[in-house]
């Protein structure tokens, strides 16, 4: 059904006579108007397709208003006739080359790519991802800090690096410097504007110590006259007879946090407590205060010695780091902008040719451009009037922390209210209930009342009953254990029918798939996962939600961070708990007694007698484990390293057989991958790929996890970052307690107020500056402004219903701007909260249900046998890891598909390569045959299978990215392959396997089918999921021709046929198609999917495990058909020989 637009609406649509900037509240339908711009602009022959600019703040959001606009075209083509048809055609054309629906880094990279002589850059240079950009810093970092070292005659240098550290240098030093390029700004601009000014005669060291002795004096004098305790009359007493000595030491002229000054006010701070006494408490209190604005002082005076170090090293660091891009053909993301904004300011005659040929600007997300970003959309659209359409909502800027200024729309909103400009506020709410949409507003009112810019209520547009009695927000208040309380509400909420949500088919009850849980920090999480588990509430953790902080991937972190330091205790513990070792906690306890987990575990003695025989099996296994890697880490990879630690521990079997396992291994697979990129990266460091996987989470990359095969009627758990611009009938804010973690740095930048930086006291801690201090003020107002938008996001998801949950707290009432958590706004806002009631609240007009619970003790009796019997599997699980290496594997009945294959393909090869460990890459082997040198059919393999699940599923081509991947090959060999990689892709875009519009496409597709027992874990190739609910398996294969009749294409046909079983146990149905793809021959095999064929491969796979479990000598194994290029041929023969 069309929705027709509200009068703002289209007077933001038709609107041509000025630049407009148009301020969008959440569910106004910003979306909606601005594809109908777009149109218009169409349909009125104001422009043609390529001469509109539209930016978007994702690549995602331009694929779907690109999507959109296809549509609207489609639409208007069928309507039309005549020459009418002819243009519409020719938009639809020209929508799919020559569009300008892009995000801002594609805009300017495409610029750059028209003008690489005068932007500067390498034609064929190629942009850095956010790892790879992150290493080469770290590589420039430390060649700019090796050069700033060298030739420090002097030594100024050496002190200052000792001073700060080298961290500061490394890390906070190059992250000053990315803040730098995303505001604009360059080095020798950021110099000048934080260049130190001459401290005010009040702020000398000199006159503060005046001030300190003075009040010093003042309360030692009237102490004489004061009834003390026998306490305070010691410690003035001790103060009185060293106060001639510490104003000397005190008084000392050295510049700086001198350590003899610094312990000296110390001593004198420990003579006077603050709780000294009563009617000294004013005075002592100043001089506490006096004290701490001394140590500022003398910190800016260090700081000021130590800034030309730092500016020297910055400049350094931006020449190493400009050269090793240079070098690579890179630029980096900020490049793009950066360069832009320089080509247009210095060649005013590209700048001209621009704004001849784009007509309209359109920008989406407007609050969240940066300068630099605003820079080029000014000088592209320049200064004529109706070119700029400007989107977005001041309330929803969330991100700060990637350089977005809301300040500009803020700036921007006033100018264009008074004279630049038209200003139009959509504020009719499509999406909200009235209950909820108007408590909402209640709250905004209070929590935007001292932001520099006005709140717009949100009007509700549904026509939904808006009964007074009906409530729409409720307030969960725990006790303790939020996230058990929690649980059990949603529990009830669902199974009672509490809540009532909208659907396209009219209101139903509440379904645990129509709730989205939005957390502000991804921190504790897994304590909500368990309490769902515990309630058998099925949720899924969506994209935005740590896949760094899963708790298998911080295993293998942990596993990692011992690797590269046996001194890391917080790692040990982490290793022994996990299953890597599965400790109890009176083992771990036990083996840190007495002297610590470090000590106890690598002592080579007898370990405690409390500490179970099993346990003391694995902790052997695993002090050996570590200790070849300690003797061995200079040959060792990263992937060779995990995968002898998941080998010889059996890690992926217990994990695979714990709840959720399938998606832990989905998981670890993906982290596997990430360690094989940073190792072809040329990388190799332990502690390189710790601190680079640190950054990738720390960054707030927000990667999603390994694709979950089912999501079914589910809760959503995501960031609320990841939320924004979507929607659902329910939303929970959990721990609302939780306190703001306001960020704190030894560097603080701001815009108007210049660089600062803290210095370090005796004792290694950060001192505050002056020039520091005021930048905190003014970062710290930013983060609450921002907290305070992220708030009002995260409640604006709710379409039926919000629910607020938190745990009670003895909290203060106090103004919104001192609140450090969300439950002391709602607190403020609503004080009745601080009364032990539950009642109900009014506002507006409208209930606010008060819930306060606590853990049920009914479900609680119910729970706890449940995770009596979880640990008990796990126990049972360890065990099973004390087997040696074949049997264990037997006995969990576990085998991943492509040995399974092997055994069917040739026995004899899965005795070399699976049983004994055997690596067929480390075989000498003699080939005859020029295709078949250095894995030549498996690369090439490799490189196609990554070509067609890259995000355009193969459509993309850059032959120099795919070429690369030949490198190794002779020169001869790199055309040829790199021919034979086209003419498949040619076959593959050409064949049905190519996904169509609307199809759905599942590359990589991991699973674990369970066959009466036997547990099978492999990758399927493709899943097309269909418009009609259909979908087809596919099974790509690289080799030159297709094999003859035999155990080869048995192999083939058996590994299909599971994978459909495999689709079968998750969907409950079997594909509507599977298919045997050969692209090199271009030959498609259909795979009968008859009940006949499929029991008979569950029959061979049978026959196969049970071989497998009662045959061990390599005689017992038979030989396969094809010999020819197998690496473990002359083993066959010298067995054969001996035998």
């Amino acid at each position: 059904m069309t929705i027709k637009l509200n009068e703002l609406q289209k007077k933001a649509v038709v609107n041509f006579d000025t630049n407009l900037l148009v301020m969008a509240g959440a569910g106004t339908g910003k979306t909606r108007v601005l594809t109908h711009k777009y149109m218009y602009l169409l349909k009125t022959k104001k422009c043609e397709v390529p001469q509109i600019v539209a930016v978007t703040f994702t690549r995602k959001a331009a694929d779907e208003m690109r999507a959109r606009i296809r549509e609207e075209i489609r639409m208007a083509y069928r309507k039309s006739i005549g020459k009418e048809k002819k243009f519409w055609v020719r938009q639809l054309e020209m929508l799919e080359v020559s569009s300008r629906i892009s995000t801002i880094h594609g805009l300017c990279f495409s610029i750059l790519t028209q003008h690489p002589v005068e932007a500067g850059i390498d034609p064929e240079a190629d942009v850095l991802d956010e790892g790879e950009e992150y290493l080469l810093k770290a590589e420039a970092a430390k060649a700019a800090l090796s050069t700033l070292l060298t030739g420090d005659q002097e030594q100024v240098v050496l002190q200052t690096v000792l001073s700060l550290g080298t961290n500061f240098f490394l890390e906070d030093l190059t992250s000053l410097y990315s803040t730098l390029k995303d505001t604009g700004k360059d080095i020798a601009e950021i110099k000048d504007l934080s260049e130190m000014k001459r401290l005010d005669e009040e702020e000398e060291p000199a006159a503060i110590k005046c001030k300190l002795f003075r009040q010093t004096e003042e309360v030692l004098d009237y102490a004489r006259g004061l009834k003390l305790t026998p306490r305070a009359k010691h410690l003035l007493s001790g103060l009185s007879s060293r106060w001639t000595d510490l104003k000397v030491i005190i008084n000392f002229s050295e510049q700086g946090l001198n350590e003899k000054v610094l312990n000296a006010l110390e001593d004198l701070l420990s003579y006077l407590p603050k709780n000294l006494n009563n009617q000294l408490k004013p005075d002592i209190y100043n001089i506490h205060d006096t004290i701490c604005s001394l140590k500022t002082s003398l910190a800016t005076q260090e700081a000021a010695l130590q800034i030309p170090v730092i500016y020297r090293f910055l400049q350094l660091f931006a020449d190493e780091y400009t050269e090793i891009k240079r070098v690579a053909g890179k630029i980096d993301f900020t490049d793009q902008q950066f360069l832009v904004r320089r080509l247009l300011t210095k060649h005013p005659e590209i700048t001209g040719e621009y704004r001849k040929k784009f007509s309209y600007f359109m920008v989406d997300e407007f609050q969240d451009t940066n300068s630099l970003q605003w820079d080029i959309i000014s000088l592209l659209s320049g200064d004529k009037e109706g070119r700029l359409f400007l989107v977005g909502d001041i309330k929803q800027s969330i991100y700060r922390f990637r350089g977005a200024e809301v300040e500009i729309m803020t700036r921007l909103a006033e100018s264009y209210s008074s004279r630049y400009g038209d200003l139009l506020v959509l504020d009719q709410n499509y999406r909200t209930k009235p209950q909820v949409a108007e408590v909402i507003n209640y709250i905004c009112q209070s929590v935007f009342a001292t932001e520099d810019y006005p709140y717009h209520p949100l009007i509700p547009a549904t026509s939904v009953s808006s009964s007074s009695e009906e409530t729409g927000v409720e307030i969960l208040l725990a006790e303790e254990n939020e996230p058990s309380v929690l649980a059990a509400r949603i529990k009830k909420m669902v199974g009672q029918g509490e809540v009532i949500v909208r659907t396209n088919k009219g209101n139903r009850p509440l379904e645990f798939q129509d709730i989205a849980i939005l957390f502000r920090a991804r921190t504790n999480i897994k304590s909500y996962e368990e309490a769902f588990t515990n309630y058998e509430i099925p949720y899924i953790v969506n994209a935005g939600i740590g896949f760094y902080s899963r708790q298998e991937i911080q295993d293998q972190i942990n596993l990692l961070r011992l690797a590269e330091s046996k001194d890391d205790s917080l790692a040990l513990a982490g290793v022994l708990r996990s299953p890597f070792c599965s400790l109890s906690d009176t083992a771990l306890f036990w083996l840190s007694q007495p002297d610590g987990l470090d000590k106890g575990f690598f002592r080579e003695v007898d370990y405690s007698s409390y500490i179970t025989a099993n346990e003391k099996r694995r902790i052997t296994r695993l002090y050996n484990l570590l200790d070849s890697f300690y003797k061995n880490a200079h040959l060792l990879s990263i992937p060779a390293l995990l995968r002898i630690a998941w080998e010889e521990t059996g890690y992926l079997e217990t994990i695979a057989a714990l709840p959720d396992g399938e998606r832990s291994i989905a998981n670890l697979e993906k982290f596997m991958l990430r360690a094989e990129e940073f190792a072809a990266k040329g990388y190799s460091g332990v502690g390189e790929f710790v601190s680079f996987l640190r950054h990738l989470s720390d960054l707030e990359i927000r990667e999603g996890e390994a694709t979950s095969t089912h999501q079914g009627n589910a809760i959503q758990i995501m960031t609320i970052h990841a939320a924004k611009g979507l929607e659902f009938p329910v939303v929970i804010l959990p721990e609302i307690e939780k306190r703001f973690n306001l960020r704190s740095s030894p560097v603080g930048f701001h815009k108007n107020l210049g660089f600062g930086h803290k210095v370090k006291d005796k004792d290694g801690r950060w001192v505050d500056t002056y020039q520091t201090l005021k930048i905190k003020v003014a970062t710290e107002r930013a983060e609450i402004s921002e907290l305070k938008r992220l708030f009002y996001v995260a409640m604006t998801r709710a379409k039926d219903y919000l629910l607020f949950s938190g745990e009670e707290k003895q909290l203060k009432v106090m103004e919104i701007d001192e609140g450090n958590s969300w439950m002391e706004w709602l607190v403020q806002i609503f004080p009745c909260l601080t009364e032990k009631k539950e009642e109900n609240i009014t506002v507006e007009g409208r209930q606010i249900k008060i819930t306060r619970g606590r853990e049920e003790s009914q479900l609680t009796a119910r729970i706890k046998p449940l995770q009596e019997a979880r640990k008990k599997a796990a126990e049972e699980i360890a065990s099973t890891s004390e087997l040696p290496l074949e049997m264990k594997k037997l006995a969990a009945r576990r085998l991943s598909l492509t040995p399974l294959l092997t055994f069917l393909e040739c026995p004899r090869r899965f005795y070399w390569e699976h049983r004994l460990g055997s690596d067929p890459n480390l075989v000498e082997i003699n080939y005859t045959n020029e295709d078949s040198f250095e894995n030549y059919g498996e690369l090439l393999g490799e490189v196609f299978h990554k070509l067609i699940s890259d995000p355009s599923q193969g459509e993309d081509w850059e032959e120099t990215v795919w070429a690369g991947w030949f490198e190794s090959f002779p020169e001869n060999k790199q055309a040829k392959a790199l021919m034979q990689l086209k003419a498949m892709r040619k076959n593959y875009l050409q064949s049905p396997f190519f996904p169509g519009e609307k199809v759905k496409v599942d590359n990589e597709f991991p699973f674990l089918l369970n066959l009466k027992g036997v547990v099978i874990k492999g990758v399927i190739d493709r899943v097309l999921f269909y418009p009609d609910g259909s979908f087809v398996v596919v099974d790509f294969k690289t080799n030159r021709n297709v094999p003859k009749p035999g155990k080869i294409l048995d192999r083939y046909l058996i590994q299909v046929h599971l994978y459909s079983l495999a689709l079968r146990e998750i969907y409950g149905r079997l594909p509507a198609k599977a298919w045997l793809y050969f692209v090199r021959p271009n030959v498609k095999i259909p795979c009968s999917l008859e009940e006949k064929s499929l029991y008979e491969t569950e029959r061979k796979i049978l026959e196969a495990v049970e071989y497998i479990a009662s045959h061990n000598l390599p005689g017992e194994y038979s030989e396969g058909e094809d010999c020819a290029f197998c690496p473990f041929t002359h083993w066959c023969i010298e067995l054969l020989s001996s035998s």
